[in-house]
């Protein structure tokens, strides 16, 4: 691949990754206001601004010359694929959620219709769709979605969540491009 094709993908991956920077950043402060006024999630006030700055801390390493192209498009992709993923866990697994106590996914969420109060109502939320309610209040009320796989269960948060399905089609766009670049770095080193 020319430097002129490699130099245009990895560009196209930068401002992709610069989306999901701006949607983390604002989600954080927004998330952060909650707090103040006592209706947010602190934990989700924490993550999204760190959302924000490992990009831009992986970048910074990048043209200080402490990571080479092929570390910045490894990491980049696997930063990416994590905040996919991080998506799926807090709306649909919950794997951190559960594993830590913490409530990472907030209160009075609306999905499809049917609200969801982690904090108010005792309504519990099927993360894995094996119907199997993970209620955090001791009051064992169900949770349903429209399709109840892991899958179904995201799609219908990014289709609630404009920011979010921009977000996250900016990652994975990312992914696959610097997933890309990566193999062609690979494959330049062992040429």
């Amino acid at each position: 691949m020319d430097n002129q094709i490699r130099n245009r993908l990895a560009t196209a991956g930068a401002v992709l990754v610069l989306v999901s920077v701006v949607v983390h950043l604002f989600g954080g402060v927004l998330e952060l206001a909650a707090v103040a006024s006592g209706d947010g999630t602190p934990v989700y006030a924490v993550l999204m601004p760190l959302g924000a700055i490992l990009p831009l801390l992986l970048y910074s390493g990048y043209r200080s010359g402490l990571f080479a192209p092929l570390e910045v498009y490894t990491f980049g992709c696997g930063l990416m694929l994590l905040y996919l993923y991080a998506y799926a866990d807090v709306h649909a697994i919950g794997i951190l959620e559960s594993a830590t106590g913490l409530e990472i996914h907030g209160s009075g969420h609306d999905h499809n219709g049917h609200s969801h109060d982690h904090n108010g109502d005792g309504h519990s939320h099927d993360h894995n769709g094996d119907g199997h309610s993970h209620d955090h209040n001791g009051d064992e009320h169900s949770h349903d979605h429209d399709d109840d796989s892991t899958f179904g269960i995201v799609v219908d948060h990014l289709r609630e969540d404009t920011a979010a399905l921009i977000s996250k089609s900016a990652e994975a766009g990312a992914a696959i491009l610097f997933g890309a670049l990566s193999v062609v770095e690979l494959s330049n080193d062992r040429s």
